[in-house]
């Protein structure tokens, strides 16, 4: 079998119409205009079909890849239906969305927060999105080690750490998901009197589908 279509670069999600995850909810997947059953599959080789329904964890997410075109029906974990799909192209499935948030301050002191963003609608950060590098961009102006902390809702979810112009992103897991409401802040932990100036863009990516 060729390689399959991924719904996306990463393990795709889905949300209701409030933003909120769909944990433990099921999707169908049916062929085309049909509620005839048709497979999709765990991984691009396509030699493991997914269970059908397919059956997301706790942050509304599964492994998806498709072959050729499909219905998909999704329900909350009540059984309740959210959204009935009947037609996902494959062409569709290719498409990303992602966002940058940039922070950065000439005037760093210590603790500083220089960064700070409520999430309007779901999105995730993530180590890489199988680009060949970091999507990730810091800068700073001192050859001094410095560290700087990345916060969802107050807990620590990235270190970067600055030494000799370099930066290097360490993030305790490999995907955090932001839920609509959910709180961004960058602040800086570790300080030396010679930094002035900071700058960081992370790079976010929205749900492929995201249920109204």
């Amino acid at each position: 079998m060729p390689l399959l279509t991924p719904l996306g670069i990463l393990r795709p999600f889905f949300t209701d119409d409030c933003g909120r995850f769909l944990s433990g909810g099921k999707v169908f997947t049916y062929e085309e205009n049909s509620l005839t059953p048709k497979n999709t599959f765990t991984n691009p080789d396509g030699n493991t079909p997914n269970t059908n329904p397919i059956i997301l964890d706790g942050a509304g997410s599964a492994d998806i890849f498709l072959n050729g075109n499909y219905r998909f029906q999704i329900f909350s974990r009540n059984g309740v239906l959210v959204r009935d799909i009947n037609s996902i192209k494959e062409l569709h499935t290719k498409e990303e969305a992602f966002l940058e948030l940039m922070s950065s301050t000439s005037f760093a002191e210590p603790s500083l927060i220089f960064g700070l963003y409520v999430a309007e609608k779901s999105f995730v950060f993530a180590k890489d999105y199988s680009f060949t590098a970091s999507p990730h961009v810091a800068f700073s102006d001192t050859k001094q080690p410095i560290k700087v902390g990345v916060y969802k809702n107050d807990n620590l979810i990235c270190e970067i750490d600055f030494s000799e112009n370099s930066s290097a992103f360490n993030f305790l897991e490999e995907v955090s998901v932001f839920e609509k409401g959910d709180v961004l802040k960058l602040q800086l932990l570790n300080f030396h009197y010679s930094v002035k100036n900071i700058a960081v863009t992370l790079v976010g990516k929205f749900p492929i589908y995201t249920v109204w």
